[in-house]
């Protein structure tokens, strides 16, 4: 090759490389751009058309819709068949939900015949005449107990209750594959199951049990018990109430009756421990208080906090002897009514026994039968409840400024 026409094929090759150079590192630049990008921009699913171009992106069918309303979920788990075209409708076809729902049904008939439809009846017959007007009733040591609040309350505007225990979550059932479906399903079992067999949860299994599958804490126990008791859930809210965090459910009982509210708030009632909650509950309107299980709580100097804001603020407590001792309820304030039968408490409380109590349960006269079970002595004939109800128009016996918060609510 002669020498002018080797540097014309060197020239041409060198410029050709180069050109090649020059794409390649566009190309990287473009790509490290592109990255950055996806980083920043969050990922969005592959439209329909998307999906039918390139059947190996397709989303399984679980993840294609919309989720699972929380209604749905609340009746999915409380093993009620939901009607055709539900998001969960397949899944309850599945051996491990059938079993799950032929298991919990058979627990809810026993509950409803034993304890549900005769506190019902009882609470027609017995507190409603006698209940002064309220539209929030404080369960400041329900946990989440919804189901007997529900049964003794059923048409309260408002129901608070309050427990140790966290909020938690409901994870969508259509995202859990059957293994971990069947888990969850035998876990919520397990933790109901103390409350739909004896009216109480046992607190050491329950925080076992939060721990133990994708469901933790609270919510879906409160969900299975307000679909259990015929409610429909339209709205679950997470905030804060008076410092703690809560949950706020909104459901109604039909399609035409009025909408209620639940809240459930995380937290510690321990005197120094309550924040703002006192002025956030005294905010939602006048109230009756409600005490079953509470551990005797109340009868230590620790809470008298809590027991004194009850005392100043509800027109009504219906308790068992594990709420408020008896000697703070005076005859000059208090008009008091005895059901069921006092003995003892169970051994591990056995220290809290009341004389007083006793006395009275011996000598008043007026002692009523009660038709249910209910508290630490759960079995029928054995339980014990008492109905405190204001004689005062006012509050009463305001204890001293500092016994509880005043700080005014903020959330």
């Amino acid at each position: 090759m002669h020498a002018n026409g080797f540097q014309y094929e060197t020239g041409r090759v060198f410029r050709q490389f180069h050109i090649i150079a020059l794409i390649a590192l566009v190309s990287i630049a473009w790509e490290a751009q592109a990255q950055e990008i996806r980083r920043a921009v969050p990922v969005t699913p592959p439209s329909s058309s998307d999906t039918e171009a390139n059947p190996s992106s397709a989303i399984p069918p679980r993840s294609s819709q919309d989720p699972s309303s929380p209604d749905e979920q609340a009746k999915f788990l409380a093993g009620i068949d939901l009607p055709n075209g539900s998001r969960l409708g397949a899944l309850q076809s599945t051996p491990a939900y059938r079993d799950h729902m032929r298991q919990f049904s058979k627990t809810w008939s026993n509950f409803n015949t034993t304890h549900f439809n005769k506190m019902r009846a009882w609470s027609q017959s017995e507190l409603a005449p006698k209940l002064p007007s309220a539209s929030v009733l404080l369960y400041m040591f329900g946990g989440p107990d919804f189901i007997n609040a529900f049964a003794l309350f059923p048409n309260m505007p408002i129901m608070v209750l309050c427990g140790l225990e966290p909020i938690g979550n409901v994870v969508a059932p259509e995202q859990l594959d059957d293994t971990r479906l069947a888990s969850v399903l035998t876990a919520l079992r397990t933790t109901t199951d103390s409350t739909l067999k004896w009216s109480f949860f046992i607190r050491k299994d329950m925080k076992v049990d939060f721990q133990r599958s994708d469901f933790q804490g609270v919510l879906p126990v409160l969900y299975t018990f307000l679909a259990l008791s015929g409610n429909s859930i339209e709205q679950t809210t997470f905030l804060r109430a008076g410092g703690f965090p809560a949950v706020c459910i909104t459901y109604r009982q039909g399609p035409s009756s009025p909408k209620q509210t639940l809240y459930y708030i995380s937290g510690n009632l321990a005197n120094g421990s309550t924040g703002s909650l006192f002025s956030w509950a005294s905010s939602l309107g006048s109230s009756i208080g409600y005490l079953k299980a509470a551990s005797y709580l109340m009868h230590q100097d620790g809470f008298s906090s809590v027991r004194n804001f009850l005392l100043s603020r509800c027109s009504a407590i219906l308790q068992d002897d594990s709420g408020i001792p008896y000697r703070y309820f005076s005859p000059n304030q208090w008009q008091i009514s005895l059901y069921g039968k006092y003995t003892t408490p169970i051994e591990l409380f056995k220290m809290r026994y009341q004389d007083d109590l006793r006395a009275a349960y011996e000598t008043s006269g007026t002692v009523d039968f009660l038709p249910f079970g209910t508290g630490y002595r759960w079995r029928p004939g054995e339980s014990n409840l008492m109905l405190a109800i204001r004689k005062t128009a006012g509050a009463i016996a305001v204890p001293p400024a500092d016994t509880f918060s005043h700080v005014p609510n903020t959330n």
